[in-house]
């Protein structure tokens, strides 16, 4: 079945169809041309290179001569969406660790950021974070970590140290025990998604050890948007199922 715009079409199978050597979207895209024919089985994963791949596609769909290739360049979405908590980070010393809320987004991509105290600063992607809760998922232990791991978060961003990293990396690496070992009896009862949970864990893991070594501000920020990213898309997943 399909349903899409005028660029793309979204579809599903409602029974068993092909199989493909990657679990699509998560571990690869396949591309298609419009009649039918394989181009690419399967790209590099999105769980792993994220935003990286979706450029990859972007610039094959356009050597190919697809519009959406032209199409998707111009309407690229902002990280970091009006409303969202965000910390001011890498800035300058008089205002990073400062939190507010993304007031505007402009056309050229430099963001408003109402701060607490009403003020507005004007801040470029590289000089954000997500700031706020993770994503509550109805479990007093799990909460509770989350809680602290957002406050080293947190410190991290505003005083950024190896000692900082890695008590984040620490804090992460024993949550992310604990909650697969929570999440473990559930593969029987039809909760499938442990296994590209658990691979989530290690990539983070691997951009703390990043971070640690050199206090970069990008592998930095890389690490905790990954952290609320990992919230939003796997940790919603399974609220209120343990």
């Amino acid at each position: 079945k399909r349903f899409g715009g005028r660029y793309s079409v979204n579809a599903y199978l409602e029974n068993d169809g092909p199989k493909f050597p990657a679990q699509l979207g998560c571990q690869g895209f396949t591309i298609l041309n419009a009649a039918g024919a394989f181009l690419e089985i399967r790209t590099r994963s999105w769980n792993e290179y994220r935003d990286v791949v979706f450029r990859e596609v972007e610039g094959y769909l356009a050597s190919q001569n697809c519009v959406i290739g032209a199409a998707v360049e111009k309407t690229v979405a902002s990280r970091h969406p009006v409303g969202r908590a965000v910390q001011v980070f890498n800035l300058d010393p008089s205002v990073d660790g400062l939190v507010g809320t993304v007031a505007v987004v402009h056309s050229d991509g430099l963001y408003a950021i109402t701060l607490e105290d009403r003020s507005t600063l004007a801040a470029e992607d590289e000089n954000l974070v997500r700031a706020g809760p993770l994503e509550a998922v109805a479990h007093d232990e799990m909460d509770a970590e989350h809680a602290t791991l957002v406050k080293l978060l947190s410190l991290a961003c505003r005083s950024p140290s190896k000692s900082n990293i890695a008590a984040v990396r620490d804090c992460f690496a024993a949550h992310a025990r604990h909650e697969e070992e929570l999440l473990a009896p559930l593969e029987n009862g039809g909760f499938s998604v442990l296994k590209t949970h658990a691979a989530d864990h290690a990539r983070i893991l691997r951009l703390a050890d990043a971070a640690a070594s050199d206090l970069a501000p990008k592998a930095i920020q890389s690490l905790v948007n990954a952290i609320y990213e990992h919230a939003d898309n796997f940790d919603a997943k399974y609220a209120g199922k343990i």
